[in-house]
């Protein structure tokens, strides 16, 4: 098996067992390293995140979103709605597993 598809296999067999830690350690992002080099904003979204109790903060391909796993539903509304509250664009979602 690939790495890539290692850790893939990773992921979903981590979403299907309920065990978030193992899904927010499996997760990766090759462009973090070098975008937050070249646009310092990434990491700023990315500690607002942090100080807001985001349990594993990454982004998503090359920067355009930065997000956050929390061990629930409940906690990523509360999150959401704070960081809206100061006048940040945030979206709680959540996943569905089949």
């Amino acid at each position: 098996m690939a790495q890539n598809e290692k850790i893939l296999y990773n992921i979903v067999s981590s979403l299907r067992e309920g065990d978030f830690l193992k899904v927010a350690e499996a997760l990766m992002n090759d462009l973090e390293e070098p975008a937050i080099r070249l646009h310092h904003e990434i990491n700023s979204a990315a500690e607002i995140l942090k100080s807001e109790g985001v349990t594993h903060v990454t982004m998503s391909g090359s920067g355009s979103t930065v997000f956050g796993l929390v061990s629930s539903r409940d906690e990523s509304e509360r999150i959401a709605a704070r960081l809206t509250e100061r006048g940040l664009w945030a979206k709680a979602v959540y996943t569905i597993v089949r």
